[in-house]
């Protein structure tokens, strides 16, 4: 796309793939091109299909931005061509205020059947306030933490005021390495919840939908 906007980091949103083999750098010419900053080192770690979190009957998408510290949201329909600076033009910005650190994992479903998707968030090298990890590793380093929250979204949300949490029990346990609302396993019409803890030996806990 000549003349558009200089991206550091660019992912693809593709509703529709021509038949035959499709080049990286040609599907900026059949998708939605997002991009992280323009000056700076970035890296867009995954996009995901942010399940509707505004309750408007369309999928958003979710980018990770910022080396991973921030989601950023963009409400569908996603146009199927055309570009977007994701960090400056987004629906809404989520960050974790006391680490400032990667958010690994990132699920979404609506667990609690009121129309609005909830996103479940996990971070597993989340620290608890006071912890020192560089030298002497203390209780809290490294426990990970799982947010949840709940849509409709908007503006710069940090989760540890806006969100639901879940910390790991032990040191370097890093729960919410990995989450996924794999939908309703249990029958009772609402999704449900997989969080892995990734010590050595490891762990996966499964939560049942609430109302």
């Amino acid at each position: 796309m000549s003349g558009g906007t200089r991206f550091g980091a660019v992912g693809y949103v593709v509703s529709s793939v021509p038949s035959g083999e499709v080049y990286v750098g040609d599907v900026g010419d059949v998708g939605y091109r997002v991009g992280g900053f323009t000056d700076v080192v970035d890296t867009i770690v995954y996009l995901h299909a942010g399940g509707d979190v505004n309750g408007d009957g369309h999928l958003d998408v979710l980018v990770s931005v910022a080396q991973r510290s921030a989601l950023a949201l963009i409400h569908g329909p996603i146009p199927e061509t055309g570009e977007r600076h994701v960090y400056t033009d987004h629906d809404a910005l989520l960050y974790e205020s006391l680490n400032y650190d990667y958010l690994e994992s990132v699920s979404a479903a609506d667990r609690d059947a009121d129309g609005y998707g909830e996103l479940v968030i996990g971070e597993g090298s989340w620290t608890r306030a006071g912890s020192a990890c560089d030298f002497g590793k203390q209780d809290g380093c490294n426990v990970g933490a799982v947010f949840t929250v709940a849509g409709p979204l908007g503006g710069h949300v940090d989760l540890m005021v806006e969100a639901d949490r879940i910390e790991g029990p032990a040191q370097d346990g890093r729960l919410g390495q990995f989450v996924h609302a794999p939908d309703d396993l249990d029958g009772d019409g609402l999704a449900d919840l997989v969080i892995s803890k990734g010590s050595s030996t490891g762990s996966l806990y499964l939560l049942y939908g609430m109302r």
